[in-house]
């Protein structure tokens, strides 16, 4: 009777330790989770602190959330499990200590504020090699982070030396060999060649997917191996010309010919989007439309900062040149010379109208445009004045500030919720231009955002009104 009793007890506190444990985890998870979601706006709010009330305020933050972990039940310090939900609020926390200087950049407009060392002395203490936490999103979150931020000091200690068409790349795998561990550097190289594919497809690369999985092999660089062949293989298919080499980049036209043409089609030359930072020349929803109205079209390479480290008007540039390209070579394809548009989405939608409303007369104006989503102000936000050069060349390569009669039709639909490409600037664009007299069609999307076309109803809608402005053209 006594043994069944201990049995009974035992068993009971099994139970009242797995609950506890439970009790534990429960409250743990609601305690990290409510520290997520007020992270970003607690440190907004305390970034705009100069650094010597930043620290101290930016640390008591830290310590009362970990004060709050330990209060609850079942906390045991040292436990597996106390340290794991412990380092999930450090890893979080962290990233404010990096993020500051940026931020405090932006908050004092001095692109070249330096903290000052005692700074540094707060920032050295992070913990990096924790080989076991690599399961954790607030842990690699952070490594990531960390790593871009040391990838961004690269690129601007090294300029023009890292601008070999995988910019981006080359400088994280320069960042990522500081780390000593192998599974944490090979978790950063898997991560910098799937950000580069997920950015850019396939573009640019060479041996890089290679050699990543030749120092990290395992099933992880296996499918990133599979990745890179799936995307190297929509290169298939079609023809692909060079139509432009500068500082050392061959830029890319890939050209789809409808088949069984009779007469010379039409010509579209597809612009793609991505910020002007990013992308790839088989971003092209739009391009199905095009081809099947049995237009030739050609889907450009031009040069972006994430590959080239290179500003907006070198992409304004280049698509100029692939505009003049395409006309010259038009015949080749089975193409019509006289009859060469020009369209894109987002940043690509932003050159095809800088294209109608800036070219001078001559092979490199398109005869008509179609711009989805596209921008048509620069100056409204740093990121743009940033990549144009300055105030000056933002305001010089933005179509609002020089609405012009003279330019050939422009179809444009921009989405009212949009907060990459304004709206309002969009439709003060076209209002001008309609005052101008210029052949201008604009198609609002009300209660949409910048990717409207992933709404079925609103891509039908927009296919159906370009084929009746193309048509109606000529095209």
């Amino acid at each position: 009777l006594k043994l069944c009793v201990c049995v009974i007890l035992l068993g009971s506190q099994s139970v009242v330790a797995a609950l506890a444990a439970d009790t534990f985890s429960e409250q743990a998870d609601a305690i990290v989770a409510e520290w997520t979601e007020t992270l970003a706006p607690t440190f907004r709010e305390l970034a705009e602190l100069p650094e010597e009330e930043f620290i101290p305020a930016w640390q008591s933050e830290y310590e009362g959330w970990i004060s709050k972990l330990r209060a609850l039940p079942g906390y045991k310090a040292g436990s597996t499990d106390a340290e794991r939900y412990e380092a999930r609020i450090y890893y979080e926390w962290s990233i404010g200590r990096l993020l500051y200087p940026r931020y405090q950049a932006g908050v004092t407009g001095n692109p070249d504020y330096q903290p000052s060392p005692s700074y540094y002395d707060f920032m050295v203490d992070l913990e990096l090699d924790r080989e076991d936490y690599l399961d954790l999103e607030e842990y690699t979150g952070f490594l990531v982070r960390k790593r871009n931020i040391e990838s961004d000091e690269i690129i601007e200690a090294r300029g023009d030396t890292l601008n070999n068409g995988t910019r981006d790349l080359t400088s994280k795998r320069l960042a990522n060999k500081a780390y000593t561990s192998e599974p944490i550097r090979c978790f950063l190289e898997r991560q910098a060649l799937e950000h580069w594919l997920e950015d850019y497809d396939a573009d640019g690369l060479t041996t890089e997917p290679a050699d990543v999985a030749a120092a990290c092999p395992g099933p992880e660089s296996d499918a990133l191996l599979e990745q890179v062949a799936a995307e190297r293989k929509e290169r298939d298919g079609h023809t692909i010309e060079v139509f432009k080499s500068v500082d050392g980049h061959d830029l890319e036209m890939h050209v789809f010919v409808p088949e069984g043409l009779t007469e010379p089609a039409p010509v579209m030359v597809w612009l793609h989007g991505g910020g002007w930072y990013f992308g790839s020349w088989s971003w092209c929803g739009p391009c199905t439309w095009y081809k099947e109205r049995g237009m030739v079209v050609a889907q450009v390479e031009y040069r972006i900062t994430g590959r080239h480290g290179s500003e907006i008007s070198d992409s304004y540039e280049d698509a100029l040149d692939a505009i003049e390209w395409m006309r010259t070579n038009a015949a080749k394809f089975g193409g019509d010379p006289a009859r060469v548009g020009v369209s894109g989405f987002s940043a690509g939608g932003h050159l095809s109208m800088a294209a109608a409303t800036f070219a001078a007369e001559g092979p490199s104006k398109p005869d008509l445009t179609v711009s989805i989503s596209g921008c048509t102000d620069l100056l409204n936000d740093p990121y743009t004045v940033r990549l144009s050069g300055g105030e000056e060349r933002a305001r010089a390569l933005s179509p609002r500030f020089s609405p012009n009669a003279d330019a050939p039709p422009i179809f444009m639909a921009n989405a009212q919720y949009d907060s990459d490409c304004s709206f309002e600037e969009a439709k003060d664009f076209a209002t001008k231009q309609e005052e101008l007299g210029a052949d201008i069609v604009f198609l609002p999307q009300p209660n949409r955002g910048h990717f409207f076309l992933r709404d079925a109803d609103r891509a039908a809608q927009t296919k159906a009104a370009v084929e009746e402005f193309l048509t109606e053209r000529g095209f």
